[in-house]
């Protein structure tokens, strides 16, 4: 076998692993299908409509939002993706090799004209490719302070 061509197969096989790889969300406001199949993830809690823990403005309780979805068949990885309408920016791209995923923020709080409008969704990636991403879902996040005001009560 020709030494040139074995070189050129592996280092198109390696771009082509670190694009699967590095892939990010960028479709994610874009996705209005709702595919189910073997291979996509179904969104398991927080339901649609969830409201979500909020930290304190005196920073004294963390922010714990807790995400689960059905494990697939095959799925090496998962891609899961948190973002609040009208941000440019993802607050979660995570790539994680089980199908659960933990948000946790010390010290941090969501405004209360930014409780409204969150959405997640995942993707289940095999060794060689990006399965359909699941579905949308969204939730909302309670109002600020409400767990301080049970804390500072135990205290």
């Amino acid at each position: 076998m020709n030494t040139n061509y074995v070189i050129h197969l592996f280092i198109i096989l390696i771009a082509g692993f670190s694009l699967l790889a590095f892939s990010m969300c960028e479709d994610f406001q874009d996705l209005t299908g709702e595919i189910h199949d073997d291979h996509t993830a179904e969104l398991l809690t927080p339901l649609p409509g969830t409201e979500f823990d909020n930290g304190c403005s005196d920073k004294s309780d963390a922010i714990q939002w807790d995400f689960d979805w059905s494990d697939v068949p095959g799925a090496v990885r998962y891609q899961l993706c948190i973002l609040h309408e009208g941000s440019q920016y993802l607050l979660v791209d995570a790539i994680v090799t089980v199908s659960e995923y933990s948000y946790r923020a010390a010290g941090a709080y969501i405004t209360d004209g930014n409780r409204s409008n969150w959405s997640w969704m995942v993707r289940a990636g095999t060794p060689f490719a990006w399965e359909t991403w699941s579905e949308i879902h969204y939730f909302d996040v309670e109002p600020l302070d409400t767990d301080c005001r049970r804390i500072n009560a135990e205290r």
